[in-house]
């Protein structure tokens, strides 16, 4: 199983976007499991073939990883709601009072 399948089965896409900023925040996220290194590293798509797996529609460079970074920031909390969503199919958790 790939990287991107587990992405995509653990809802980390979903919750990130298809958007060019979600993919690329993914990309970010894959980058980091096939290896470890610097922002700089991930740039390195092309030879991972990411820009085809993601269906990415143009390229990307270092400035726009340090944005996404930004992006990332910005959105965290929506992206963690959306992933604690995801997984926990949307059932409400139930409280019982055991006294």
């Amino acid at each position: 199983m790939s990287v991107y399948q587990v992405a995509k089965e653990l809802g980390i896409e979903e919750a990130l976007g298809k958007d060019f900023e979600g993919k690329l925040a993914l990309w970010q996220v894959m980058a980091r499991v096939i290896g470890q290194g610097s922002r700089l590293s991930a740039r390195l798509a092309q030879i991972h073939a990411a820009g085809d797996v993601l269906d990415m529609k143009r390229g990307f460079d270092e400035n726009n990883l340090y944005d996404n970074l930004s992006w990332l920031s910005e959105n965290q909390a929506k992206i963690e709601r959306k992933l604690f969503e995801l997984r926990r199919g949307g059932n409400k958790p139930k409280l019982f009072c055991m006294t």
